[in-house]
């Protein structure tokens, strides 16, 4: 397990560690948790993406579609 702090640390610890989950944390901010969740989707070094959206504080079903459980 891989712990980081914001996106760049992210991308970097992503060149070494192909992770089998990615939980993203909304705390971020719709937006930026969006860019972050469809830039690791689209991540062709990590063959399936799994995402799971984390937030205390947020309803998750203003970051959530169909597409994500």
């Amino acid at each position: 397990m891989k712990i980081v702090g914001d996106e760049y640390e992210a991308a970097a610890q992503i060149q070494i560690f192909r992770p089998d989950y990615v939980v993203v944390d909304c705390a971020l901010g719709k937006k930026r948790a969006s860019d972050l969740c469809t830039n690791l989707f689209n991540d062709a070094r990590i063959p399936v993406t799994r995402i799971i959206l984390a937030s205390k504080t947020r309803k998750l079903t203003e970051y959530c579609d169909k597409e994500v459980f």
